[in-house]
């Protein structure tokens, strides 16, 4: 009797253990990682060389955003899940270490048949990894002394340009830019191909007529965005040609009096380009500051405009592979940032605003909030707008056919809520940085890189998910 009742004492952690295994499974598939995370954490520190449980949870910490978990517990896992190096590769690559990624990627391909969307998603992101390897060993050091979150529509309104700087101006797509004597114009045209820079200058009582820059500006489909210096002589502005690391990137070119032409482009590299779009670089020489705008961090429909101290002469970042990527991505901003004419109200109004918002909200999510987000599941007329074809738009989650895509699109607008909270923190810290305390400010530092670093992986897992569930709910529909 002594006997069995040992057995079956003995047999109760195992049947705890299988349990718990059990229930991180089914929160792993389930999509709810913060969940699974934890839940495999207890796992690991049972069974800590588990190949499966170093995986998902390396894959648990790379939905919920958190990189460098992710990378290290992959590394950890083995090469037994051939995945494991396909989101290495997205790691390493989102972290700016090309030749990393490139390794990763190359692996993946090798021990597989990817989907044909997956593999000419990794063999473009190669090739912009080929490209970045180049960029990331020359990367300028530049001071910024602000960044602001604009509206995508008046993000002009944050270049504060002294007259002599010359004027900036747009009309629908078109940005124009005049000199400060008011007598020559370049503009970015619409034409029936795209978008080409052209110039104008000032006759008795009118402008000339247009005339395009010549083949070696205008080498893209689009190029915007011209700014001069008030030498005449040098221009910036932006082309979103496939030379570039991808979106619009920032070019120089200068005017060749002697030939009466144009030098060939310079692409400016890591930070002012990135793999998003990057443009309308402008430098205020009278009062020695810079802008440019780009939207790789910025909120859905909002553009981050950067002010910074130009260089007299080109600086090159020298450092480990953590600084380069750090300096190039410009995630160093923030400890670089000073109080300047833009931001001087900013203080104000958190001093006003903060303590009266924090009082409000707090009970909100509990009495109001929460009730009705309990009632979703049950409202089968819910309002969406799913757009899965030219012909097929779902408006009511009772329109799905597919109940794994019907499930998935519940957990992708759980995912976006998420990712709209990260951008609004990120903005917030933004905002509030130059009026912090210095002790506080390093800790904001390291909240605002986190943040930087995650919210691409979270919109870059939002599209992966949303591709998922139109292939699911397409396939039901054949």
């Amino acid at each position: 009797m002594r006997r069995y009742i040992v057995i079956l004492l003995l047999a109760i952690p195992f049947a705890v253990f299988a349990q718990t295994a059990q229930q991180a499974d089914q929160s792993f598939k389930a999509g709810e990682y913060d969940k699974a995370l934890t839940q495999y954490k207890a796992l690991l520190k049972k069974q800590p060389a588990n190949q499966l449980y170093l995986y998902r949870y390396a894959r648990c910490a790379y939905e919920l955003g958190d990189s460098q978990t992710a990378i290290d517990y992959f590394v950890k896992a083995g090469t037994r899940y051939a995945l494991r190096n396909y989101y290495l590769g997205e790691l390493y690559f989102a972290n700016y270490q090309f030749e990393e990624a490139i390794a990763a990627y190359n692996d993946y391909l090798k021990a597989g048949t990817p989907e044909a969307d997956r593999k000419a998603q990794i063999e473009k992101n190669i090739a912009l990894a080929q490209k970045g390897a180049r960029y990331i060993k020359r990367v300028e050091d530049i001071q910024v002394i602000d960044s602001v979150n604009v509206s995508k529509q008046t993000f002009l309104s944050a270049y504060k340009l002294s007259p002599e700087a010359g004027t900036l101006s747009k009309s629908g797509d078109q940005f124009f830019f005049t000199n400060q004597r008011q007598d020559r114009r370049l503009m970015g045209i619409k034409t029936d191909d795209g978008i080409s820079l052209m110039q104008s200058e000032r006759l008795l009582d009118s402008w000339s007529e247009l005339e395009p820059l010549p083949q070696n500006v205008n080498f893209g489909k689009r190029q915007n965005y011209p700014f001069c210096l008030s030498d005449g002589v040098t221009v910036y502005f932006a082309s979103d040609s496939e030379d570039g690391l991808g979106g619009y990137d920032i070019y120089i070119t200068q005017y060749d009096a002697d030939n009466r032409t144009y030098r060939s482009p310079e692409n400016l590299g890591f930070p002012f380009n990135s793999f998003a779009n990057d443009y309308m670089l402008a430098i205020d020489e009278t009062a020695n500051r810079g802008y440019f705008a780009t939207d790789r961090c910025a909120p859905e429909g909002m553009v981050t405009v950067y002010t910074f101290i130009p260089n007299q002469e080109t600086k090159i970042v020298r450092g480990t592979a953590a600084e380069l990527a750090a300096a190039a991505t410009l995630h160093q901003s923030a400890a670089k940032t000073e109080p300047i004419a833009v931001a001087v109200e900013e203080p104000k109004q958190e001093v006003k605003q903060e303590p009266k918002q924090e009082v409000k909200q707090e009970p909100k999510p509990v009495v109001k909030a929460e009730p009705k987000q309990e009632q979703k599941p049950t409202n089968q007329m819910m309002e969406i707008r799913l757009v899965l074809n030219d012909t097929i738009v779902l408006t009511a989650m009772d329109q799905f056919r597919s109940a794994e895509a019907k499930e998935n699109y519940t957990q992708y607008l759980q995912n976006k809520q998420t990712l709209t909270t990260a951008e609004q923190n990120l903005e917030h810290l933004r905002q509030n940085y130059s009026a912090a305390e210095e002790a506080e400010k390093e800790q904001m530092v390291s909240e605002i890189i986190s943040l930087e670093q995650s919210i691409p992986q979270q919109r870059k897992a939002l599209e992966n998910l949303l591709k998922q569930i139109k292939q699911s709910e397409l396939s039901a529909r054949q």
